[in-house]
């Protein structure tokens, strides 16, 4: 990482109850806080022993895909079952290597209003949830232009994977 470049994801190890704090205060759109504190239900376990620094962009994660689920079946997040998670996280990766979650979440929350209309526009997203999956979602580019290797698997992309094995 280059000297001006800033991590968007830094490793911050809060308490979870700090942690459901910053993702539920302040307006929150309605069953994001159900999302929010399901998901917390859910990886209860792993804050409990020694929590790993990836433990909030886990929780993070697990909350977008509650939330997508809960309204792409128009019903509320405790009602969205550990297999339909699992059977999202386990999804088709894309071409660059990514979860199917960042897809199918991007649509839903589109949809939603959470995201411009714009695929292309995702700068200044004044929406909570929104900032969350922008977030998530970022991949660093390589510095050069012409290098065509691939860009850096999205913060999403590592959660996902620990919580395949986890759920």
């Amino acid at each position: 990482m280059g000297g001006s470049e800033v991590d968007p994801h830094p490793v911050v190890q809060r308490t979870l109850s700090d942690a459901l704090d910053g993702l539920t205060s302040g307006p929150t759109p309605p069953g994001w806080a159900a999302a929010v504190y399901r998901a917390a239900e859910l990886q209860a376990p792993a804050w409990q022993r020694d929590v790993a620094p990836t433990a909030e962009v886990d929780l993070q994660t697990l909350a977008v895909a509650l939330y997508v689920l809960a309204h792409q079946g128009g019903r509320e997040p405790s009602a969205v079952s550990p297999d339909e998670i699992q059977n999202l996280l386990d999804g088709p990766e894309d071409w660059n290597g990514e979860p199917q979650l960042r897809a199918v979440s991007a649509e839903t929350l589109r949809a939603l209003g959470h995201l411009p209309p714009d695929r292309d526009s995702i700068e200044g997203i004044p929406d909570p949830v929104g900032r969350i999956w922008q977030d998530l979602t970022y991949q660093r580019e390589p510095e050069d232009p012409m290098d065509d290797s691939k860009p850096d698997p999205s913060a999403m992309c590592g959660a996902v994977e620990r919580l395949r094995r986890s759920l």
